[in-house]
């Protein structure tokens, strides 16, 4: 016989809510993501309720995994389960009984359809939202949060850094932590200016993509037929030294194209591409020699070339150091905040001009800070 949980028994009920929070802050309706197996279970639970609600929840979209990467297996939210596992519980019925009914005499069908997909949405966020604050309840309220530091990419690592970024903007305003910042075009920005440092260029292309990366993803966007969430990857991966232009699943571009050869034609062929990925290349040029100490070697002593994976240390190093002299700043002038990597929100705004003269005498590079605005 099926196994069905008794929805009237409040244990039930807690544990249900809880594994739709879970999903609701930590997976896409229509993008997947990875998620750790040992996460999913922590929160979803196992036996057979835990078995119940992981098929009903979340779609598994990617099985592959590698313990030796760190890659885990990917997911989605599944859309029509959580209507289904919220329509348990009271607050999604009271919810729904204030609103009109699609059977009602006045109603148009195709109104009542977007108005229940908007309201779904909405109990996602609120699910989502109420399980983060709940979960991360004694750091929220003392503002004070327990970081990793991984020193594989050297960088804080922090549970509520995985939740999707509608639902932490709130969960932080929550707790007054409103002002948006991050490191203006940190990885670019970086790269040329540590080449620079050395005694390399300011080239052109990378410095104006720098100072005007939205309309660079604009562009590309248009061109590719994307969003400017895959142009914005798609320039990343660049400069993380993706270089497969080939039409194949050995290309991560190509992937992000949705396999599509025209558009991989045009990319390789554009002026833009051709002459970014030349000033990259130069500015390795100058960086790597002063980091012959990460050079690997064949086993009859000839050199290694560089990986992408090296030139990944090496920029993490760069984005640390920028970080423990942002966090410094930040704790020595009072200012509460929650750090995400080469950014962070903060219960206060900060002088923006005093940081960057103080990243710049530090660093000797000239970062500069991007002030997102107000989160609501």
């Amino acid at each position: 016989m099926m196994y069905k949980p008794n929805f009237k028994d409040p244990r039930n009920r807690k544990r249900i809510a809880n594994a739709i929070g879970f999903v609701s802050a930590h997976m896409h309706t229509n993008r997947p993501k990875q998620v750790p197996t040992r996460l999913i279970t922590q929160e979803v639970g196992q036996k057979q309720l835990g078995n119940y609600l992981r098929q009903l929840l979340i779609t598994n979209t990617n099985h592959k995994y590698s313990m030796d990467s760190g890659k885990c297996k990917e997911y989605t939210l599944n859309t029509q389960g959580v209507a289904k596992a919220t329509s348990s519980l009271a607050d999604y019925r009271l919810l729904m009984s204030s609103t009109p009914s699609s059977s009602s005499k006045n109603s148009n069908k195709e109104h009542s359809t977007i108005h229940s997909v908007v309201l779904l949405e909405d109990m996602i966020v609120k699910f989502g939202t109420e399980w983060t604050i709940k979960k991360y309840k004694n750091e929220l309220d003392t503002l004070t949060f327990k970081y990793k530091f991984n020193h594989n990419d050297n960088r804080f690592h922090h549970g509520l850094q995985n939740v999707k970024k509608k639902i932490r903007t709130q969960a932080l305003a929550s707790a007054g932590l409103v002002h948006d910042y991050d490191i203006d075009s940190c990885l670019p920005a970086m790269i040329l200016y540590h080449n620079k440092q050395l005694g390399g260029d300011l080239y052109p292309t990378i410095k104006d993509l720098i100072e005007n990366k939205q309309s660079h993803r604009e562009s590309l966007a248009k061109e590719l037929e994307i969003d400017l969430r895959t142009a914005k990857i798609i320039i990343t991966a660049i400069f993380n030294g993706a270089k497969n232009l080939a039409p194949n699943s050995y290309s991560q571009i190509y992937e992000m194209l949705d396999k599509d050869k025209a558009k991989m034609q045009w990319l390789k062929e554009s002026n833009w591409f051709i002459n970014i990925t030349q000033e990259i290349k130069q500015c390795w040029d100058v960086i790597l020699p002063h980091y012959e100490y990460l050079r690997l070697y064949k086993d009859n002593g000839n050199k290694k070339q560089f990986t992408s994976s090296q030139k990944w240390h090496i920029y993490s190093l760069l984005e640390y150091k920028a970080s423990v002299l942002i966090q410094s700043y930040l704790k020595d002038n009072n200012i509460n905040y929650f750090w995400i990597h080469d950014g962070w929100t903060s219960d206060q705004q900060i002088n923006k001009s005093d940081l960057e003269k103080h990243l710049r005498e530090q660093t000797q590079m000239q970062l500069s800070i991007t002030y997102n605005g107000e989160t609501k």
